[in-house]
């Protein structure tokens, strides 16, 4: 009776940790990518140049990453301290092998025919999300976009989204953690319509339904990473 209160204890520990851990780390990483574009900010306003036509100009500098990274490190060295382990490093079964690749396959297909059926109806047709990143990504280096892009945001939005979310703060509840996950990382994306709610939607379902069925945080990292190679190569 005594062991059990005690396993107890220490789940609801872990999982307000993990919150807490989500929400700094959360905030902490919207707050640095806006503070690496202030210097740009601050020069076109002492040049004074108009405001709106200040943000068409804006690019990511190549330290962004950098310090993206670094904060990640951080925070993944601090979960492990607070032994909040996300990474299992063991080799993969044939099963999980088998779940990724069919997860993997069946999501980037649906994307695909989701997004050729939006260009059908609505030629033109960009979310807000995109319509910013192009902004961005038009001005900085190939690079650059290729590593914020392809390596740090799947790296880093997984690390929260089913990392923390999934295996530490609904770790007892995972189809409540599921569905929680899907439904934040689709949000975060900014989806203003049916569309774009459509798009992030399929994506973030991929995600989130491939780390549910591995427990492996490098399953999700996986598809995030096919997924946004992708779409690195129709930017470039």
């Amino acid at each position: 009776m005594k062991t059990n209160l005690v396993i107890d204890q220490k789940s609801d520990s872990k999982w307000k940790k993990g919150l807490i851990l989500f929400v700094i780390y959360f905030f902490s990483d919207i707050i640095i990518r806006n503070i690496v574009l202030l210097p740009q900010l601050l020069k076109g306003i002492d040049s004074g140049i108009d405001p709106q036509l200040i943000i068409t100009t804006l690019y990511i500098p190549w330290y962004a990453n950098l310090i993206q990274m670094l904060i990640f490190i951080f925070f993944l060295s601090f979960s492990y301290k607070l032994k909040l382990y996300l990474f299992s490093f063991a080799r993969f079964t044939k099963k999980q092998y088998l779940q990724v690749a069919i997860i993997t396959a069946s999501t980037i297909i649906l994307s695909f025919l989701v997004k050729v059926g939006i260009r059908i109806f609505s030629p033109s047709f960009e979310t807000v999300n995109q319509n910013d990143l192009n902004g961005l990504f038009g001005n900085s280096t190939v690079i650059t976009i290729f590593i914020m892009l392809v390596i740090v945001a799947p790296i880093t939005e997984e690390f929260l989204f089913r990392g923390l979310i999934m295996n530490v703060i609904f770790n007892k509840f995972p189809k409540i953690g599921l569905f929680i996950s899907v439904l934040l990382f689709t949000l975060i994306h900014r989806p203003t319509d049916l569309f774009s709610f459509s798009i992030y939607l399929i994506l973030s379902t991929g995600l989130s339904l491939v780390y549910y069925k591995t427990k492996r945080l490098e399953a999700s990292i996986f598809l995030h990473f096919i997924n946004n190679l992708l779409a690195f190569y129709s930017i470039v």
